[in-house]
């Protein structure tokens, strides 16, 4: 018969055993009181069975994912997405909210996963949902302390997702799209479309645009460079006005505003263009290609998204050979390789490209000529 397993952590100083064991994060250095190994044994078993089923220890506050959530979100004020990080926080909160940090892993999030996929939403919603969670779960587990010192988390669980549903598709409209899209849209949405084609900016650095970001002309061309602080990438950018985009910004100069792109009232723009007005408009539109029985233009056009717009300015400028680095550069892109996604090499130019090749091309002999067979003659055995 083989020896009963020994519990680990425990040692004897003279009679008496002594516990030192590191439990959930935290090192226990107690006396059991007790000479026999079994009693000591007993009751290490009982302080693992309390810090693991409270999640705390001796009586320390046991901290929840909710109080972590927001310990971070306050924290993090500065970053550019705390507004859509707050928001996953809040659709998860009914889940997971009053849940034990240590118990936040994969299977409790796990109804909250099936629970979005049920409602239809996209895996790369709740995948970036998740990535939220898991940037609490990693403040919890490396920045935040108790009074003890101890770590509020002491691992990090992984988080995945299946991917159940495609991305959406990029959408580069047509001139004659543009055209009715403009026409359906209302005079203020219409302005703010026609300037998003022809300048590339996202959303929220249009939305944060000021007349005091306005600087001298060159060469006749208007200029705004907008600060870091209000760009995706932390990085200044300069906004190069051709003459569509001049033309939407002196109807602009009327209103009284700060804001280049203001609200009726003047104040800031906060609210997304994707907004009921956007929507409407494209409705309208999409019944005027249809009426106009042009393709699957009218379905394509239900589908838009206000980023779409920066997807045609950068197509359209690799279509009339601008360089991928310029590009970039009017993008506002710190990486080429996100270039690429919104400006795609056009046919004639991966054409031409292949065609530099053919200088190292070697003159070739058929096989019967290399084995001394004339082109035509027959190999007899």
């Amino acid at each position: 018969m083989g020896k009963r397993k020994r519990m680990s952590g425990l040692i004897k100083r003279g009679d008496v055993w002594h516990i030192d064991k590191q439990i959930n994060g935290r090192r226990i250095c107690k006396s059991t009181g007790a000479t026999e190994r079994r009693v000591a044994e007993a009751q290490l078993k009982q302080i693992m069975d309390d810090v693991f089923r409270s999640g705390s220890m001796f009586g320390a506050p046991t901290i929840t994912f909710g109080r972590a959530a927001v310990q971070w979100a306050n924290d993090n004020k500065s970053r550019k997405s705390i507004k859509r990080d707050i928001q996953d926080l809040e659709s998860v909160f009914q889940f997971i909210a009053d849940q034990p940090l240590r118990s936040v892993h994969q299977l409790t999030l796990e109804s909250y996963i099936q629970s979005r996929k049920e409602h239809g939403i996209a895996s790369s919603t709740v995948k970036r949902t998740l990535s939220t969670v898991r940037r609490v779960l990693e403040a919890a587990h490396s920045v935040y302390r108790d009074e003890q010192g101890q770590p509020w988390l002491a691992s990090v669980p992984k988080l995945s997702v299946e991917t159940w549903s495609k991305p959406k598709a990029r959408i580069v409209l047509s001139q004659q799209e543009e055209s009715c899209l403009l026409g359906a849209l209302s005079c203020d949405l219409s302005d703010i479309a026609l300037f998003l084609l022809h300048t590339g900016l996202r959303e929220g650095e249009l939305r944060s645009l000021r007349w005091d970001m306005e600087e001298e002309s060159h060469d006749g061309v208007l200029v705004f460079r907008l600060p870091a602080e209000v760009t995706k990438n932390n990085q200044e950018r300069l906004v190069l006005c051709n003459c569509a985009a001049a033309r939407v910004i002196r109807r602009r100069r009327e209103f009284d505003s700060e804001w280049v792109f203001a609200n009726a009232d003047g104040s800031r723009r906060r609210a997304r263009l994707s907004s009921s007005g956007w929507r409407r408009g494209r409705e309208r539109a999409c019944q005027a290609m249809a009426e106009q029985a042009v393709g699957n233009y009218s379905e394509r056009l239900s589908k838009l998204r206000v980023h779409d717009l920066r997807h045609t300015f950068g197509d359209r400028l690799r279509s009339r050979g601008v360089t991928i680095d310029t590009c970039g550069d009017l993008l506002g892109h710190r990486g080429r390789g996100v270039t690429a996604h919104y400006c795609r090499s056009q046919n004639p130019e991966l054409i031409s490209a292949v065609k530099v090749l053919e200088c190292f091309e070697l003159p070739q002999n058929s096989r019967k000529e290399a084995d001394g067979f004339g082109v035509g003659q027959e190999y007899k055995s």
